[in-house]
Order: structure tokens, then sequence, then C-alpha cells
């Protein structure tokens, strides 16, 4: 695995937890109004024992939707409060930085080609078949390591 990629997925996790903290707050807060719905409409209507019983299995899924919001913002909330910090801020912001220069490099590297040093060169440019016109360019403008 290429050094940005794993730089890209600690870059993803602080962002996903920073998503999945304010879905799952809009989760809870809707839950909770379900189930109050669901509660009064328990208490205030006249309801028969099938209607009850659909009732009473809506508010169960409710709350275990409630539940498993409240369980992710229980997770999230220590990585949130981290990443909220300044010093965090600035330690994510350096993170960006080094993905940039990292991504650079690598492409650096993928784009390598080698520069022939020898007197020779040429006549080993030919004898090999190699692309001329790219290494004769680089040796001409002296590109090259």
């Amino acid at each position: 695995m290429k050094c940005s990629k794993s730089i890209e997925r600690i870059l993803e996790f602080c962002e996903q937890s920073n998503k999945a903290q304010k879905h799952m707050t809009q989760v809870l807060e809707e839950t909770q109004k379900e189930s109050q719905d669901l509660l009064h409409i328990l208490e205030l209507e006249s309801l028969d024992e099938q209607h009850k019983l659909k009732l009473v299995e809506l508010l169960e899924k409710s709350r275990l939707e409630r539940r498993t919001a409240k369980d992710i913002l229980e997770i999230t909330n220590p990585v949130v409060e981290f990443l909220a910090d300044q010093k965090s801020q600035t330690f994510i912001n350096g993170l960006k930085q080094l993905l940039g220069q990292v991504r650079k490099m690598e492409k650096r590297m993928d784009n390598r080609i080698y520069t022939m040093k020898s007197e020779k060169r040429l006549d080993l440019i030919e004898l090999l078949g190699l692309e001329k016109e790219v290494l004769i360019n680089d040796i001409k403008s002296g590109v090259g390591g």
C-alpha cells in the first residue's frame, strides 16, 4: 500500500467521525420524537389488540434505532472532541500538507526514467532500441538523475 493511502485513510476516518456524529444526532432527535408520538397514540387512542401490537412493534423498532444512534454517538464523541481541539486541527492540516507532498513524491517515482550517464549512451540507446527522443531530450537538457 502506498504511503499516501494510509494518510488518506486517517483523514477519511476523521471526516467520517464528524459526519457520523452529526447524522446520528439527527437520528437520535428524530427517534425520540417518534417514540413520544407512538407513546402518546398508545396513551390517548382507543386501539384494538392488533393495532396495539403494531404500535408496540413500531415503538420497539424506533427504540432500537435510537439505541444504535446513541451507541455511535458515544463512540464518536471522544474522536470529535479530540478533532475539535486547536492542536488537533493543526495536526490535521499538517497531515493534509503531508499528503500532498507524499502524493507528489509518489507521482514523481511512478514517472521516473533513467538518463544514461556514459559517453556511449546514444550508442547504447540505439543498441537497446529505447525511446531515443525522450532520453536524447533529457540528455540535451541535462534532466535526469
